[in-house]
C-alpha cells in the first residue's frame, strides 16, 4: 500500500493532555517523531529535542526510548546526533512521507506514464530501424529466450546478404545443440562468435533416397505430415510406385 494520510498536530497536545492511553506502541511512538519533526525549509524532518522528553510523551522508560532510537537508526529511518545533553533527530526520506502536498500515487502514476510512452516511442523507432530480412530471420528463430532484438540485429548487421539468408539455420543449429536453454547464449553472441561453428551439422539425405523412403510408405498405404501430394507425385514421376499405387493412396 503506498501513499500518505496528514495528521494534524494537535494529537501531541492530545498525548501530552493525556487523552491517549499510556505506554504508546512503537508504531505510535514513530508517527510522534514525524509529528514532531519540523517541517520547515532548512529545518524539515529536524527534531531537536532530549530523551527524557521523548520518555514523557511516549509513557516509556529512557533504556527503552535508546533502544528504539537505535533499532530505528539501523532500519535507516533517521539519523541522530547529540549535542550538549540535546537529542538531535533526522527523519531520513521525511519529503517521502509528507508528499510535499501532492499524493504519492499521483507522482508514481504520472512517472509510469511518462515510462510507457517513452517505451513504446522506443519500440516504434526501433521497429522502423530494422530491416526485412532481419525480421525475417528473427521470427524464424527456434529459442530467443530474453535477447535483445537491437544488439543482435546490430551483429546481424556484420554479415553479407548471402550469410544473412543462412543465418537462422545456423543459429537454430546451435539452439538445437543445447539442451538446457538457461545455458543459451544470447542471440547477439551466437552471431558475434558463431557459435553454431564447431556443431556437427545435420546430415541432408540425398533427394533419391529421401523419395525411396517415401515410395514405401507410399506402397504400404502409410499416410505422414512429413510428405504430402507434392512428394507422391514426384515418387510416381521416378517410376518409384505405379500409377495404382498413388491413386490408391
Amino acid at each position: 500500500m503506498s501513499g500518505y494520510i496528514k495528521l494534524y498536530r494537535t494529537i501531541l497536545t492530545d498525548l501530552s493532555e493525556g487523552k491517549y492511553k499510556k505506554p504508546l506502541c512503537e508504531l505510535s511512538a514513530w508517527i510522534c517523531l514525524l509529528l514532531l519533526a519540523d517541517y520547515k525549509e532548512g529545518k524539515r524532518g529536524v527534531i531537536n529535542t532530549t530523551q527524557e522528553s521523548l520518555a514523557t510523551l511516549f509513557g516509556w522508560k529512557r533504556s527503552k526510548v535508546i533502544r528504539f532510537l537505535k533499532r530505528t537508526i539501523n532500519e535507516q529511518k533517521m539519523i541522530l546526533k547529540t549535542n550538549n545533553n540535546r537529542t538531535i533527530i533526522t527523519i531520513v526520506k521525511y519529503d517521502l512521507f509528507q508528499g510535499n502536498g501532492i499524493q504519492t500515487e499521483q507522482l508514481s502514476d504520472n512517472k509510469r506514464t511518462i515510462n510507457e510512452h517513452i517505451i513504446r516511442r522506443k519500440k516504434k523507432e526501433e521497429r522502423s530501424i530494422y530491416t526485412d530480412s532481419f525480421e525475417r530471420f528473427w521470427k524464424k528463430l527456434s529459442f530467443r529466450g530474453k535477447s535483445s532484438k537491437m544488439e543482435a540485429f546490430n551483429e546481424y548487421k556484420k554479415y553479407d546478404a548471402k550469410t544473412q539468408s543462412t543465418l537462422a539455420g545456423l543459429v537454430n543449429i546451435y539452439t538445437n545443440s543445447i539442451e538446457d536453454k538457461q545455458y543459451h547464449k544470447h542471440i547477439c553472441r551466437v552471431l558475434k562468435y558463431r557459435a553454431w561453428e564447431g556443431i556437427e551439422m545435420p546430415k541432408i539425405m540425398p533427394r533419391i533416397d529421401l523419395l525411396k523412403e517415401i515410395a514405401a510408405k507410399i506402397k504400404l498405404g502409410v499416410r505422414s505430415t512429413s510428405f504430402g501430394p507434392q512428394e507422391a507425385q514426384e515418387c510416381l514421376d521416378k517410376n518409384l510406385i505405379t500409377k495404382k499405387e498413388y491413386d490408391k493412396w
